[in-house]
């Protein structure tokens, strides 16, 4: 007997449907995005060899990374690099990062991406330093370069070098501020023992590369490895048995005790007129022990002394008063600081000067602003006792109000304390270019001219 394939309707109906929704599923439907490539460009084994111990002052450090060009849009999404601190690292550690174009497979100067950033450097290991730039330069391949900006008269943190020999040439290089680079084999004594330095960028890919990360909400960096806490486990509660029945005592009457009053707290009002704040457009700090060196573009502002280069002095200016009202009567004014860092074991006083010359952030050194600060106006002692991360203000009411009646140029304020070595005794503020947080000055000011807010017409 021949056996016969028989279709029920509803059993036809419902396998078609089936098919219908599978085609349009599969043809019909919007091309998916690729997903998503993260990957990591590394010249490094990853296995810690040695370390190198020179990164500080103006030491710089480059690598040259390579990637497939067909993989393009390329998104740097960091920079990471392989840190060690040593007895007495500054533990907030600045470093300047750059990306670069190479030219010849070496550092051009050709930047993409520069920033600063400081690093929490508690141990060794990776740390992460937040890049997220598109690179658009083409090519196959990217520098980045690295400069330390720490204190002088601090170690700065090892940088580690892999357990590699015999490396391949123009892939890692070495210099001062960004300059007079060395190729690897030109820089070490014993080129083929040293390793490649442990520098590395993670990096995102096609469609991904063209979405914008969700920044993390981390201010600091903190390292990769981080070393996770063993989980505290809460006890299960105990049952607590129903309470036997007892008798009920005869209830005393207690006296009301009499009422205390609440004193009234009296907020401090706020001083009568103006009060803005007026930030710094330039700073720089110059060095005894280095007459010719320039510090303009360093993450910090030193003032004091040490052994080693003798005085510190801070500069600092552009304040732009011309925007204040031409009737402006100044009631008071203050210098405002926010400490870095402290490096002191007695009390250290502070002296805002006037500054008697023009100077410029990029060019001013110790031997050409020596003798440029004149009579000090308002002070403040600092010591070791003093928390960092927190504001100091000096006084200078006196000098902003000869600025504005012509009485002198307004040429900024010179910072330097009495310190002329006996260890170190420093003290690092934040510079300008670290927002809301460089130098400022604060001013409350009477005007006849009364202030009026814009009005937004739609």
């Amino acid at each position: 007997m021949t056996k016969r394939l028989h279709f029920r309707p509803f059993s036809f109906i419902v396998l078609l449907l089936v098919v219908l929704i599978t085609f349009a599923v599969v043809v019909l439907s919007p091309a998916q995005a690729e997903p998503t490539s993260v990957g990591q460009l590394a010249n490094d084994s990853g296995t810690l060899g040695s370390t190198f111990d020179e990164f500080s002052g103006r030491r710089t450090l480059a690598v040259r990374l390579d990637f497939d060009p067909t993989e393009s849009p390329l998104r740097i999404d960091s920079v990471d690099v392989y840190l060690e601190p040593q007895d007495g690292s500054n533990s907030n550690f600045p470093i300047f990062v750059r990306i670069e174009k190479p030219a010849n497979n070496a550092p051009s100067g050709i930047l993409e991406f520069t920033k600063t950033f400081r690093l929490q450097i508690d141990q060794a290991g990776w740390y992460s330093i937040p890049i997220n730039h598109t690179y658009g330069s083409g090519g196959s391949s990217f520098i980045v370069s690295l400069k330390s900006w720490g204190v002088p008269t601090r170690p700065a943190p090892l940088v580690g070098l892999d357990d590699s020999t015999n490396i391949p040439a123009r892939y890692n290089y070495y210099g001062d501020n960004f300059n007079a680079w060395q190729e690897h084999y030109l820089f070490w004594d014993e080129p083929e023992t040293a390793g490649n330095l442990m520098v590395r960028a993670s990096i995102s890919t096609g469609d991904d590369a063209l979405y914008t990360p969700t920044p993390t909400a981390t201010a600091t960096n903190t390292p990769t490895l981080t070393r996770t806490p063993t989980p505290t486990f809460t006890p299960t509660p105990t049952i607590t048995p129903s309470q036997t029945l007892t008798h009920t005592p005869t209830l005393t009457l207690t006296p009301t005790p009499t009422a205390t009053l609440t004193p009234t707290i009296t907020p401090t009002p706020l001083p009568e007129g103006v009060i803005v704040e007026l930030g710094a457009s330039a700073d720089t700090y110059v060095v005894q022990g280095l007459p010719n060196s320039n510090f303009g573009h360093n993450a910090e502002l030193l003032v004091g002394a040490d052994d080693e280069n003798g005085v510190y002095q801070i500069l600092t200016g552009g304040y732009l008063l011309d925007g204040l009202p031409a009737d402006a009567d100044v009631q008071s004014a203050e210098l405002a600081l926010y400490i870095d860092d402290i490096t002191v074991d007695e009390t250290v006083t502070i002296y805002a000067h006037r500054l008697l010359d023009p100077w410029v952030e990029s060019k001013a050194t110790y031997a050409n602003v020596e003798s440029i600060m004149a009579e000090s106006y308002g002070a403040f002692s600092v010591g070791a006792d003093t928390e960092v991360g927190t504001w100091i203000a000096l006084d200078v009411t006196d000098l902003v109000r000869g600025w504005l009646a012509g009485t002198w140029p307004e040429y900024g304020i010179g910072l330097r304390t009495t310190s002329t070595g006996s260890g170190p005794q420093l003290l690092s503020f934040a510079p300008h270019e670290e927002l809301y947080l460089g130098p400022r000055l604060r001013l409350n000011y009477h005007t006849s001219i009364p202030l009026y807010l814009p009005l937004q017409i739609r």
